[in-house]
C-alpha cells in the first residue's frame, strides 16, 4: 500500500514538473526573447519574472518560508488581491533551487544572457560620445541639466523607447501619447514644499520579507526591510530630506488589498509627505549580475509602473489621475540613471494593473537585486538611488 502511494505521489509530481514546463514553453511563443536584440538593448529579465504564466516558475525564487508554486495578481473592484497556489517549504532551499534549474535549463539560461547584454549595455553607454544636452522645455529642477546617451529623435520614437527604455508587459498596451518623453521630463517632480518640515517620503515594502543570497530570514535587517533602513538612512542624513519608514508585514496573499489600507492611513496622518516608494527585490536566473559604481559591487535597480490599463483599454474600476506623473517620475530617474550610472537600471516595467501607485503623483514601485545578490549589493544600490532621487526631488546633484 505504501509502495503504491508512493509511486502515485511521483506520477502527481511528475504531472506537475510536466505541466509547468507546458506552461513556460507556451508562455514563450510569440515573444521577443530570442537572439537578435540590439547589442546594447536592456535584459528583459522582469518580464521573465512578471509574466504570468512564467510565475509558476520563477515566484518560487522568491520564497519566503514557504515554497510558493505559483502567482498571479488580480483586481478586483477596485483592490487589490494575490491568489496563491502554496505547497511544503523544502528543507533544503539551496537544493531546490538547483533541481529548478536543471528542470528549467533553457529559460534560466536566457535569463542569464540578457544579463550579459545588459553588461554590454553598461559598456557602450560608457563609451558614448557626442552626448546630447537634454532640454526638458521648462524648469525641472537638476534633469535638464543631463548627458544622455538618447538623441531627442530616439526620445520621440514608441518603437525605439519599447526596446530600450520600457519593458511592456503582455497584459497591457503603450501609445505614443501614453509615453510622450518631452511632456514626462518637463513635468515638475520636484518637491512642492521642501522646507515645510515633516515626512516627505514613505518607504514602504509590499512583500517585506523578501530576502537576499545571504540573508538571515529572522533577521529583518537583512531582508528587503533592512535596504529600506539604509535608504531612509542615506535620504535623512546625506541629503537631509525626512522619511518614514514602515516595516509592517502583510499575509502574502493579501499585501497589496491590506497595503493600501495601511498606507492611505499613514498618508492621512502625514500629509506632507510627498513620495511613495514601494521597494522590493527582483529574482534573477542562473548567474548573479552586478555593476560597479564608485569601487563598489552594486545590484541593478528596476522601476516598475502600474498603468491601469490593460491591451483593451483603461481599467475603469482602477482609476488612477496620477498615471502621468506616475511615469513622469519614474522615467526622470531612469533617465538621470542612465546618465550618471551607466548599467545601474534596468528598462522600466509596466504592467496593467494599479499596484496602489495611485496614491500620490511621485509614487514608484523600486525593484533592487534578486535573490542571488547578497545584502550588502542591495544596499551599495541604494546610494546611487538616493543621489537619483535628491536629484530629481530637489534638482540638486
Amino acid at each position: 500500500m505504501r509502495r503504491r502511494r508512493q509511486k502515485k505521489r511521483k506520477r502527481k509530481g511528475n504531472a506537475t514538473v510536466l505541466a509547468v514546463l507546458f506552461l513556460l514553453w507556451a508562455g514563450s511563443i510569440g515573444t521577443d526573447l530570442l537572439p537578435g536584440r540590439a547589442v546594447w538593448q536592456e535584459p528583459s529579465v522582469s518580464e521573465l519574472l512578471w509574466n504570468e504564466q512564467r510565475q509558476a516558475v520563477m515566484v518560487a525564487m522568491r520564497t519566503e518560508n514557504q515554497m510558493v508554486m505559483g502567482e498571479d495578481v488580480k483586481e478586483t473592484e477596485g483592490i487589490e488581491t494575490e491568489s496563491l497556489e502554496t505547497g511544503k517549504a523544502p528543507e533544503d532551499l539551496a537544493e531546490w533551487q538547483k533541481s529548478l534549474s536543471e528542470q528549467d535549463a533553457d529559460l534560466l539560461a536566457e535569463i542569464d544572457r540578457e544579463n550579459e547584454a545588459l553588461r554590454q549595455q553598461a559598456a557602450l553607454l560608457q563609451q558614448q560620445t557626442g552626448q546630447q544636452e537634454l532640454q526638458a522645455g521648462q524648469q525641472t529642477g537638476g534633469i535638464q541639466t543631463l548627458s544622455l546617451p538618447y538623441t531627442q529623435e530616439q526620445l520621440g520614437s514608441l518603437a525605439f523607447l519599447k526596446e530600450h527604455l520600457y519593458n511592456v508587459n503582455g497584459g497591457t498596451k503603450v501609445t505614443a501619447g501614453l509615453l510622450d518623453t518631452q511632456k514626462l521630463l518637463a513635468m515638475d517632480m520636484r518637491l512642492q514644499q521642501p522646507d515645510s518640515g515633516g515626512p516627505k517620503v514613505l518607504i514602504h515594502h509590499t512583500h517585506a520579507t523578501e530576502y537576499f543570497a545571504d540573508s538571515d530570514q529572522k533577521d529583518e535587517s537583512t531582508l528587503i526591510v533592512g535596504v529600506g533602513d539604509y535608504l531612509e538612512e542615506l535620504l535623512e542624513t546625506r541629503y537631509g530630506i525626512q522619511v518614514i519608514h514602515d516595516r509592517t508585514v502583510y499575509p502574502y496573499n493579501e499585501a497589496y488589498s491590506q497595503a493600501l489600507k495601511h498606507v492611505g492611513a499613514i498618508l492621512a496622518e502625514n500629509p506632507t509627505i510627498e513620495v511613495f516608494i514601494d521597494l522590493h527585490r527582483d529574482a534573477g536566473g542562473t548567474k548573479k549580475y552586478t555593476v560597479n559604481v564608485d569601487g563598489k559591487e552594486t545590484a541593478h535597480l528596476m522601476f516598475f509602473n502600474g498603468l491601469s490599463h490593460n491591451s483593451k483599454g483603461p481599467i475603469e474600476y482602477l482609476p488612477n489621475e496620477n498615471q502621468q506623473a506616475n511615469l513622469a517620475f519614474s522615467f526622470q530617474m531612469k533617465m538621470a540613471g542612465d546618465s550618471l550610472y551607466p548599467g545601474l537600471c534596468k528598462r522600466n516595467y509596466l504592467k496593467a494593473y494599479r499596484y496602489n501607485l495611485h496614491v500620490l503623483p511621485r509614487a514608484v514601485i523600486v525593484e533592487v537585486g534578486d535573490h542571488r545578490n547578497t545584502l550588502q549589493e542591495a544596499k551599495n544600490a541604494m546610494e546611487p538611488l538616493a543621489r537619483i532621487l535628491h536629484l530629481i526631488l530637489m534638482g540638486e546633484r
